[in-house]
C-alpha cells in the first residue's frame, strides 16, 4: 500500500508540472505565501490549527458557534493541512481560512504574520510541526471530554494552556501524568453547550430512544464501541416497541478500522432504514438532539458527557476491558446504570423503568457538575473568552519584555 501511494504521488507530481500555472489546483498558490490574498492576512491575533481528514471535521464543526463568537473580539483564521478538508470548509466556514501543505509554508506564514494564539483541537501528530513557532502561546481545547485515556494524554504538555471542562478533566490530567504545571490547566466549562439549537424533528407522538455509538479506535485501550457487541440487540429490542421512536447517531468514523464492527454497523443502517418509526442522523450536533430525547444508550465518549447538561436517564453499555481499562476511576459510572450481558435482554424492562422512575437522577446531577462545572447557560463562553484573552495579554507583555532585552 505504501508504494503504491509513492507510486500515485510520483505521477500525479509529474502530471501537475505540466500543467499551466493557472489550471493547477488552487492549493499550488499556496507554496508561494506572498500569493496569498493581503486582506486575509492583515491581522491574525488566532489561529486555529485543525490537523485532520475527512473523518475529523466534526471536531471543527463543534467549535463553530464558539469561535464566531470568540471572532467579535479577535480575528481568527483557521488553518488547515489537508487539502480536501480546505475544500470541504470553503464556503461553510466564517472565517479565514488557509491551507498549508508543507511545513516550510507554514512557519514562513506563521513568521511573516505574527499569530498570538493557536488553538489546538486534538492531537494530531502534525500539532508538532505548529509547536515549533515562538511568538505564540499554544492552547489545547480538545474536541470533547471523557474518561477515555487519550483524554488525559501525555501530549498535552507539549502545549502552553490545555482548557478542560471542569474538576473531572484537571483532576485526570492531574492524576495520570508525572511532572503535569497545573498552571497549565485551565476550566472553561463547555462553551458549545451555551449554543444549542434544539433539533425539529416528527416523532410521531412517541417517547424517544437515542442509540450513540463510538468508533473502535485504532487500538485495545482506546476501544469502547458497543456496535458488535450489543448494537444489533438494542436495535431490535428498540425497533420491536411501538411506544418509542428510534434515532441512531453513530461516530462518524464508526468502522474504520474494524470489518466486524463495519458489518454490525451496517446491518443496523439496514434495520432503521426499513422502519418508519426511526431515523439516523449524521450531519447534526448532537447536542440539539438531545433536549428531544428520553433516554440515551452510549458508549465511554465525550457526547455522553455533554449529555449530564440535560439532566435526563441514559445507559452506558459495558464493554470494558478491565485489562486497560481503569473502569474504577470513571465518575460517570456514579451517574448511570450499565448494559452488560447480563441483563441487555431486559432492554425493554429497564427502558421503562429508566424512564418513569429516574432512578439516578439526583447523583446525575451532581456528576454534571463534576465534569461540566457549575456554570449557568452564558457563562461558559464568557470564561472561555476571558481565558484566551488573559493569555494573549500575557503573550503580548512576554514578546514587549523581550524586544527591550534586545533593543539594550
Amino acid at each position: 500500500m505504501y508504494k503504491l501511494a509513492n507510486i500515485y504521488r510520483r505521477i500525479s507530481n509529474k502530471i501537475r508540472k505540466k500543467l499551466p500555472y493557472h489550471a493547477k489546483p488552487k492549493y499550488y498558490q499556496f507554496f508561494n505565501i506572498n500569493q496569498v490574498k493581503k486582506e486575509i492576512l492583515q491581522k491574525n491575533e488566532i489561529i486555529v490549527y485543525f490537523f485532520g481528514g475527512m473523518g475529523q471535521t466534526y471536531q471543527i464543526k463543534q467549535w463553530i458557534d464558539t469561535f464566531k463568537e470568540l471572532n467579535k473580539k479577535y480575528s481568527i483564521t483557521i488553518l488547515v493541512r489537508n487539502f480536501s478538508v480546505y475544500r470541504f470548509w470553503q464556503k461553510e466556514l466564517p472565517f479565514n481560512l488557509m491551507y498549508m501543505h508543507t511545513i516550510d509554508n507554514l512557519l514562513y506564514f506563521y513568521e511573516k504574520y505574527d499569530p498570538k494564539v493557536i488553538i489546538y483541537i486534538n492531537n494530531g501528530f502534525k500539532n508538532f510541526q505548529s509547536l515549533i513557532y515562538e511568538n505564540g502561546l499554544h492552547i489545547h481545547i480538545n474536541h470533547g471530554e471523557s474518561d477515555k485515556s487519550s483524554d488525559h494524554s501525555n501530549q498535552v504538555k507539549a502545549y502552553d494552556y490545555i482548557f478542560v471542562h471542569g474538576p473531572n478533566g484537571y483532576n485526570n490530567y492531574m492524576k495520570y501524568l508525572i511532572n503535569i504545571d497545573s498552571d497549565q490547566l485551565i476550566q472553561t466549562g463547555r462553551p458549545q453547550l451555551d449554543f444549542i439549537d434544539p433539533i425539529k424533528l416528527d416523532t410521531k407522538g412517541k417517547q424517544v430512544i437515542m442509540y450513540a455509538p463510538t468508533w473502535e479506535a485504532t487500538h485495545q485501550s482506546m476501544r469502547y464501541t458497543s456496535v458488535d457487541i450489543y448494537g444489533e440487540k438494542i436495535v431490535d429490542i428498540v425497533l420491536g416497541d411501538e411506544k418509542y421512536f428510534f434515532i441512531y447517531k453513530p461516530h462518524p468514523n464508526l468502522g474504520a478500522h474494524d470489518e466486524k464492527v463495519r458489518d454490525s454497523h451496517n446491518k443496523i443502517l439496514s434495520k432503521i432504514k426499513k422502519s418508519d418509526k426511526a431515523i439516523i442522523i449524521t450531519d447534526r450536533d448532537v447536542n440539539d438532539i438531545y433536549p428531544i430525547v428520553d433516554l440515551a444508550i452510549f458508549d465511554m465518549s465525550s457526547i455522553m458527557t455533554d449529555y449530564l447538561n440535560v439532566n435526563k436517564p441514559f445507559l452506558l453499555a459495558d464493554v470494558f476491558d478491565r485489562k486497560v481499562h481503569k473502569v474504577d476511576d470513571y465518575n460517570v459510572l456514579k451517574a448511570c446504570n450499565t448494559l452488560t450481558f447480563k441483563n441487555i435482554d431486559d432492554l425493554q424492562s429497564i427502558l421503562v423503568h429508566e424512564i418513569e422512575n429516574d432512578p439516578m437522577k439526583v447523583k446525575r446531577k451532581e456528576i454534571k457538575k463534576l465534569y461540566l462545572g457549575d456554570y449557568k447557560r452564558g457563562e461558559s463562553i464568557k470564561k472561555f473568552i476571558a481565558s484566551i484573552s488573559k493569555i494573549i495579554t500575557h503573550r503580548d507583555s512576554e514578546i514587549e519584555k523581550r524586544e527591550k532585552e534586545i533593543s539594550k
